[in-house]
């Protein structure tokens, strides 16, 4: 059997972006870039935001357990002067109210222990989002001393740049300004025409004419 000869396989080349393309997708990028850093700036303040309007809301939340935890400290009260009185009964209504009463306490009991368990919870959550609104509130500040602070830094920076370009640009203005002196010192000098040499030849040909 005869072997089919392989046909190499040939690479596409790459094709390059234009520099249109480029510059777009830079653009996109650097814009990008700025909305979440605009964002960022932002998320300090939302955050103290949305941690108070937790806190409030927990605190609403904490104000009518309390009053059902008031009602259930009630209702277990109730119930155990009921347990109380029907203690030493024997009759079979006595006992059937003991354990009624008894039924009632223990309601009232569990109760108050799950609104006295969840209080405690909405109380500990509130102080957590209280320090959270005092974190972020702190950073927030902390964020725009830091731009100032970096502001300053970066104009002093350019100042001292220029101050520097100028000192460096100085030297060159004086060493372009000194070959043109120089120049003017050793131009060539002007002779002017003698004319002794002048009159001796006419005084030459004045006397060959009269002779």
């Amino acid at each position: 059997m005869s072997r089919k000869k392989m046909k190499p396989v040939v690479k596409a080349k790459a094709k390059k972006m234009p520099a249109a393309a480029k510059r777009q997708v830079k653009q996109a990028s650097l814009a990008s870039t700025g909305a979440m850093e605009k964002e960022f700036r932002k998320m300090p303040a939302a955050l103290v935001a949305q941690y108070r309007k937790e806190a409030a809301a927990l605190k609403v939340q904490e104000k009518k357990l309390g009053l059902d935890l008031k009602k259930a400290q009630a209702q277990s009260k109730v119930a155990t002067a009921k347990q109380a009185k029907h203690a030493g009964k024997t009759t079979a209504a006595a006992k059937k109210q003991m354990m009624a009463a008894k039924k009632a306490v223990a309601a009232a009991n569990g109760v108050v222990s799950k609104l006295s368990a969840q209080i405690a919870q909405a109380k500990k959550a509130i102080v957590t989002l209280t320090q959270k609104q005092v974190k972020f509130s702190a950073i927030g500040k902390e964020l725009v001393k830091l731009d100032k602070q970096l502001e300053m830094q970066a104009a002093m920076i350019a100042e001292a740049r220029a101050k520097t370009l100028n000192k460096a640009a100085a030297p060159k203005a004086k060493a372009k300004s000194k070959p043109a002196k120089a120049k003017k010192a050793n131009a060539p000098q002007t002779v002017e025409p003698v004319s002794s040499m002048e009159d001796t030849v006419m005084m030459e040909k004045e006397e060959e004419f009269t002779a």
